[in-house]
């Protein structure tokens, strides 16, 4: 998933669908509790829970957080950079 929409400007309708792209994300891979989720702005950083409407909220107005690239607290799975992987091929 395209992950440039996390450095425009909130505004930008990048940014929004982004966001959107994103609690599509969790909502089919994330562990849920209470129907709550963790959610990466930049004044949380996955430190707590929140409803996805709150997520939505919260990432609009403070931002994501541009370091939280591998999901993993959303169900992604860690792995290794797509270019490191080529360049051992080659």
């Amino acid at each position: 998933m395209d992950r440039s929409w996390i450095k425009t400007p909130r505004i930008s309708e990048d940014y929004q669908k982004g966001v959107e792209d994103f609690l599509q994300f969790v909502q089919q891979n994330a562990s849920v509790l209470a129907a709550k989720y963790f959610y990466p702005s930049v004044k949380c950083v996955n430190g707590r829970r929140q409803s996805l409407n709150d997520i939505r909220s919260h990432l609009i107005c403070e931002g994501f957080s541009p370091p939280y690239q591998n999901w993993i607290w959303h169900g992604e799975l860690p792995h290794m950079s797509t270019t490191l992987t080529l360049r051992r091929l080659m």
